[in-house]
């Protein structure tokens, strides 16, 4: 057990034999090193969490996205509340995400944006 060359410092390594059970093959012979850790990747702080409470809901609406949300869920059928709640909780978490402003940057050309063709060449002409 070491630390990651090059990596987190306080990751730790470990040299596995590939050897699970599938035969002589020299692939799976070779011992490897992986890295883990308990940080939170990159990609976690965009990560948005919202509980689906009707409580968070309205706390994550603007105050005239909460006046509809009030009206709309008092006048909705008990059979229909889950599909009223899961509209609003997804509303919630495009405002906490920022999200509006990044659509009405895209929308508006003031988003730095790369076309999927330029990620993934095998798709030019298919999108």
């Amino acid at each position: 057990m070491g630390g990651c060359p090059g990596l987190l410092p306080q990751c730790q390594t470990a040299v596995i034999p590939r050897s699970l059970g599938r035969g002589k093959d020299s692939r799976y012979e070779r011992p490897y090193a992986e890295c883990m850790t308990s940080l939170p990747l990159e990609t976690e702080r965009h990560r948005v969490v919202l509980p689906r409470t009707i409580k968070a809901i309205r706390e994550a609406l603007t105050p005239e996205e909460r006046e509809d949300f009030t009206e709309e869920l008092e006048n909705t059928q008990a059979y229909d509340v889950r599909q009223v709640l899961e509209k609003w909780w997804l509303r919630g978490v495009m405002n906490l995400a920022g999200a509006w402003d990044r659509i009405r940057d895209i929308e508006a050309g003031r988003a730095r944006v790369i076309p999927i063709e330029d990620v993934v060449p095998e798709l030019r002409g298919r999108v």
